[in-house]
C-alpha cells in the first residue's frame, strides 16, 4: 500500500502560514489599541487633575502667567486626547479589515483542508478496494488450486 500524499500540501502549508501571520497582525493591532486606550485614560486623568489644580489655585490666588501655563497644558492635553481617540478609531477600522482578512484566509485554508480530507477518504477507499481485490484473487487462486488437486486425485 503506497503512502498517502496530498499533492497540494505545500499550498496548504503556505495558506496556514498566511493565516498565522494575519492572526499575529491582529494581535499586534489589539495590543496597540490597548496601549492607546491606556494612554487616553492617562491623559484624561492628567486633564482632570490639571483642571482641579487650576480651579483650586484660582480660588486662592494665581498669577496670569501661571494661569496661562495651566491653560496651555490643558489645551495640549485635550489635543493629545483627540489625536489618541482618532488613532483608536483608525485602529478599530484596521482591526475590522484584519478580521475580514483572517476570515478569508480561514476560508482558503479550510477549503484546502476539506480537499485533503476528501482525497484521503478516496485514498482509503481505493486501498480498501485494492485489498478486497487481492483477497478475491487469493481466494480464487486457492479455489483453482483445490480444484486442480481434486481433479488430479480423481485421475
Amino acid at each position: 500500500m503506497k503512502k498517502f500524499k496530498f499533492n497540494l500540501e505545500k499550498l496548504l502549508t503556505y495558506k496556514h502560514q498566511i493565516l498565522e501571520s494575519e492572526m499575529q497582525r491582529l494581535s499586534m493591532i489589539l495590543s496597540e489599541m490597548h496601549q492607546v486606550e491606556l494612554e487616553i485614560g492617562r491623559l484624561n486623568t492628567e486633564l482632570r487633575k490639571a483642571g482641579e489644580d487650576l480651579a483650586k489655585k484660582m480660588a486662592e490666588s494665581i498669577l496670569p502667567t501661571e494661569c496661562q501655563t495651566y491653560q496651555n497644558f490643558i489645551d495640549k492635553t485635550r489635543d493629545d486626547i483627540k489625536k489618541a481617540e482618532k488613532r483608536l478609531i483608525d485602529l478599530n477600522l484596521e482591526r475590522e479589515r484584519q478580521i475580514d482578512r483572517i476570515a478569508d484566509a480561514k476560508k482558503e485554508h479550510r477549503a484546502l483542508e476539506i480537499l485533503k480530507e476528501n482525497q484521503y477518504r478516496a485514498y482509503l477507499e481505493e486501498n480498501r478496494k485494492a485489498t478486497e481485490r487481492e483477497i478475491e484473487e487469493f481466494i480464487s487462486a486457492r479455489e483453482s488450486l483445490q480444484k486442480d488437486e481434486e481433479y488430479e486425485d480423481k485421475y
